[in-house]
């Protein structure tokens, strides 16, 4: 599975903005309800209603933010210790493939493990 850290860099920027703009809504409809709780009118009891209710569905969907920043980072994590266990194992098979050519360049002969890694490939 290749991931392209760009990509999903990006997207984690973006759901990290999203979640940010969904805050400062959710705490001008706070503000906003608040206001019209000092007032007794019905029509203003019917507007704040209706702001409650917007304002549990972006608790909702800042919720499912969250869920997908926690996920994605989740992934990229992973795919970051991935990468680092690749690096050390190319740097680890680089580091045989030097012992090996010195043992090559010292005795003249090809030793089994090199044998077996050509043949293989």
């Amino acid at each position: 599975m290749v991931i392209d850290l760009t990509v999903s860099k990006k997207c984690l920027e973006d759901l990290i903005r999203f979640y940010k703009n969904a805050e400062n809504l959710y705490d001008e409809i706070r503000k906003i309800q608040v206001e019209l709780s000092d007032d007794d009118t019905d029509s203003f009891e019917e507007l704040s209603l209706e702001l409650y209710e917007k304002m549990n569905d972006i608790e909702v969907r800042i919720g499912e933010v969250k869920s997908m920043i926690q996920a994605l980072d989740s992934v990229m994590s992973v795919y970051e210790r991935t990468e680092k266990k690749n690096i050390n194992k190319m740097e680890n098979m680089d580091n045989k493939l030097k012992d090996t050519t010195r043992l090559i360049a010292i005795d003249g002969q090809v030793p089994d493990e090199l044998a077996d890694l050509f043949r293989q490939n």
